[in-house]
């Protein structure tokens, strides 16, 4: 990679500058004064200690969000790594308290179990009986499958905590794939949707006539994904400026470098610079429903953590210049170091409810700038 994008007239290397692009008149402000603060143009700049920046990845990095997609599309064909035999061990693997009755947007329904139960009837169903996919996915067991996995996944955040529901997913998801297979779905599935435009808010309902055990249930979810040209800009812009770029994600390390570490995305990271969650895998190299030992659970003050363990030590023990989130799980990254100048808070649909939570934890004048990205219709 160019350290500097031009030469000037007198062959001295101009730094490479933010473009305009989609960013509010503050945020592209703030953030060219930061590069300039801290770049390598600056005379404090020190070469063997880079200034840094960390991004959360999903619906800050990326519109939309990687794993929820690749989520969907498995939903869409089955490609699940769990068998008829172990579905149901699979499903209940993570969760606290299985006969607790779920909780969701102030209502009760029935316990994690039951709701376990039906998916499991209806998954062996349609894995013994079927095999077209577009066949599949017209049936009433389909359709209990696909509303029920996605409320549990919901449920499990109100009724635990989202560092639960987060963990939960990663077993559902990858146990029983390979970690390269892992790989050429997420390509797949983010292929398949960046082909597609528009972001959605979506709702699915379970079938009266398959209600199982557990009843109907509804499931409110997010339909979209886009790579956003002032996103990478931004990135190459703190590398040429020698600032450093690292991810901090609470979705599947492989699956966010399947998409920030590909040329055709855009973004220009190594796989290095990534962090995201890890699981055990066994020694053919599949993904087993247990996470990953001492490692970080990277959300809330998880992020900290392992900011705290992989990133600081090969900065000097700094804090990172620029951190940028959108949600609840990036405020503790946002406000743990007195380094941090600047928080880049994207708000999805023009919420605010980072910023109020921003003025809640810090009181030492952090300076933040909001930057809206409406998205879903």
């Amino acid at each position: 990679m160019m350290l500097y994008s031009c030469l000037s007239e007198e062959g001295v290397a101009i730094p490479r500058k933010l473009k305009r692009n989609g960013w509010t008149l503050e945020a592209h402000r703030a953030l060219c004064d930061l590069i300039q603060n801290n770049g390598k143009q600056n005379s404090k700049y020190d070469p063997e200690c880079r200034p840094y920046a960390v991004f959360d990845c999903d619906n800050t990095t990326v519109a939309g969000d990687l794993q929820e997609t690749l989520f969907l599309y498995q939903l869409m064909h089955l490609t699940f790594g769990f068998s008829d035999e172990n579905v149901t061990a699979v499903l209940a693997t993570g969760i606290p308290n299985l006969d607790l009755p779920l909780q969701k947007a102030g209502q009760t329904f029935a316990p994690a179990r039951t709701v376990i139960q039906d998916c499991a009837e209806d998954y062996r169903y349609l894995k013994k009986y079927l095999q077209d996919s577009v066949q599949i996915r017209q049936t009433v067991q389909y359709q209990d499958f696909k509303a029920k996995l996605l409320f549990l996944y919901a449920a499990l955040s109100d009724t635990f905590s989202d560092v639960v529901s987060y963990t939960w997913i990663l077993y559902v998801m990858f146990a029983g794939l390979s970690v390269q297979a892992t790989r050429n779905l997420a390509k797949q599935a983010y292929a398949w949707k960046l082909e597609q435009t528009g972001f959605y808010k979506k709702c699915i309902t379970s079938p009266k006539v398959a209600s199982g055990k557990a009843g109907v249930v509804t499931a409110e979810y997010r339909d979209g994904l886009a790579f956003p040209e002032e996103m990478k800009d931004l990135f190459h812009t703190l590398l040429e400026n020698g600032i450093d770029v690292y991810i901090c994600s609470a979705s599947l390390q492989e699956i966010v470098e399947a998409a920030l570490t590909d040329p055709q995305s855009g973004y220009g990271l190594g796989k290095e610079h990534i962090f995201g969650m890890r699981l055990k895998t066994d020694e053919s190299g599949r993904y087993l429903p247990a996470y990953a030992d001492a490692y970080p659970k990277i959300q809330r003050e998880g992020k900290t953590e392992l900011i705290n363990r992989y990133i600081l030590p090969a900065h000097g023990g700094r804090g990172p210049v620029l951190v940028a989130g959108d949600s609840a799980g990036d405020v503790a990254m946002l406000t743990a170091y007195s380094d941090t100048q600047l928080g880049l808070l994207m708000c999805p649909d023009g919420r605010r409810d980072i910023a109020g939570l921003l003025k809640a934890e810090r009181t030492d004048g952090l300076h933040y700038v909001l930057q809206d990205r409406w998205l879903y219709r």
